[in-house]
């Protein structure tokens, strides 16, 4: 993992074909260049059988989604060779997190706006993950300033939504503003999370402390 938990793929298990698993992790759409790593999220032929449906009302975005189909391919026009298939450049990968990144926006703007009242604001953090990957993978290609703008991408997502999340998405995205503000030296910012992180933990502690009890582990397991 990195510093930001983006997993890294270093070599092959011993007797296996090596794959970065990162550069595969995204499914995009050849028709209308959806993109997710989840194939739930993709509209299928049933075959009988049970399958699992999209978290999100497909038929609600299917027709804004397609009236920028032609802006999406362009976007990928001068990567296509192997752009499907497992085959895919580190070039190619960043693309297709771009593409991830744009779906799970319009997503959220389209499905979740209908319902402003309702809005679930831990579905927005899906962007900010594809991001995390995408900077990782340009790191890795040198782009260094991109890939440090993308981050800053993530820390303006982070903390717009971030007063909206609630339990272990706000943790988790107290950690990871911390972290990111440490890495670009703006401790003030910083200490801001770790305050939070810390009292939290504290208030955490002292309500949920049955949590810690051996009736409900398993093993030494913690409850998070």
């Amino acid at each position: 993992m990195n510093l930001f938990g983006v997993p890294r793929y270093l070599e092959a298990y011993p007797g296996c074909d090596f794959c970065d698993f990162n550069l595969i992790r995204v499914v995009v759409c050849p028709c209308c260049f959806f993109a997710s790593n989840d194939i739930n999220e993709f509209d299928r032929i049933s075959t009988g059988s049970k399958e699992k449906s999209a978290s999100f009302g497909a038929s609600a975005i299917s027709k804004q989604w397609l009236e920028k189909k032609d802006e999406r391919k362009n976007l990928v026009a001068d990567c296509l060779p192997h752009f499907f298939d497992e085959e895919r450049s580190l070039k190619q990968a960043i693309l297709a997190y771009q593409l991830a990144i744009i779906s799970s926006d319009e997503i959220f703007k389209i499905d979740e706006g209908r319902r402003p009242r309702l809005r679930n604001y831990n579905s927005a953090r899906k962007s900010t993950y594809f991001l995390f990957v995408k900077a990782e993978l340009l790191m890795r290609n040198s782009e260094v300033n991109e890939a440090e703008n993308t981050l800053k991408e993530v820390i303006r997502r982070l903390e717009f939504i971030f007063p909206m999340l609630t339990n272990e998405f706000s943790i988790r995205s107290a950690y990871l503003l911390g972290l990111l503000n440490v890495y670009f030296g703006e401790y003030r910012q910083a200490g801001k999370y770790l305050i939070f992180l810390n009292e939290y933990n504290k208030n955490d502690s002292i309500q949920n402390r049955d949590d810690f009890s051996k009736a409900t582990l398993t093993g030494f397991d913690g409850p998070y």
